[in-house]
C-alpha cells in the first residue's frame, strides 16, 4: 500500500513540475518578418504599408522605424515620415497593425529596418515584471 501512494506522489509531482515547466519556462517563438501589405499613393507621394508578423501571437512594441535609402554613393539612414496612421510604436497592443511609411522623394531604391520588442515568454519574468514594474 505505501509503495502505491508513493507511486502516486511521484507521479503527481511530476505531472506538476511538467506543467509548471510548460508555463514558466516557454521556449521563444518563432522568427518575425517585416511584410510589405500593399503600395498606395497618399498626397501625391508613393508610400507602403508594412506589418510585422510572426513571433508565435506575442505582443511586440515597435522601438524604431528606419529608411535606409540607397543611391551610387553608398546606403545611408533617414528618418521616416509616415503617412496618415502615424507612429506605429509604444503601444504593444499596436504592435501587429499596418504602418505606413512615405516614400523618400530622393531615392529610387528604399528599404525600411524596424526594431521590434517582444513580450517575454517566460510567464514568472513577466509576473515579476507587471508587479515591480521594472522592464
Amino acid at each position: 500500500m505505501n509503495t502505491r501512494r508513493g507511486l502516486i506522489a511521484w507521479a503527481g509531482a511530476l505531472l506538476a513540475f511538467g506543467l509548471l515547466e510548460l508555463l514558466l519556462f516557454r521556449p521563444a517563438a518563432g522568427p518575425l518578418r517585416l511584410v510589405l501589405v500593399r503600395r498606395v499613393r497618399e498626397s501625391d507621394r508613393p508610400a507602403a504599408f508594412f506589418r510585422v508578423e510572426g513571433g508565435g501571437g506575442r505582443r511586440l512594441q515597435i522601438t524604431a522605424v528606419d529608411v535606409l535609402v540607397v543611391d551610387p554613393f553608398g546606403i545611408y539612414q533617414e528618418k521616416p515620415v509616415f503617412g496618415v496612421r502615424g507612429w506605429p510604436g509604444g503601444n504593444p497592443d499596436l504592435g501587429r497593425a499596418e504602418f505606413d511609411v512615405l516614400a523618400p522623394t530622393n531615392a529610387a531604391v528604399w528599404k525600411v529596418q524596424v526594431g521590434v520588442q517582444p513580450e517575454a515568454g517566460n510567464l514568472l519574468y513577466r509576473l515579476v515584471r507587471e508587479t515591480t514594474g521594472s522592464p
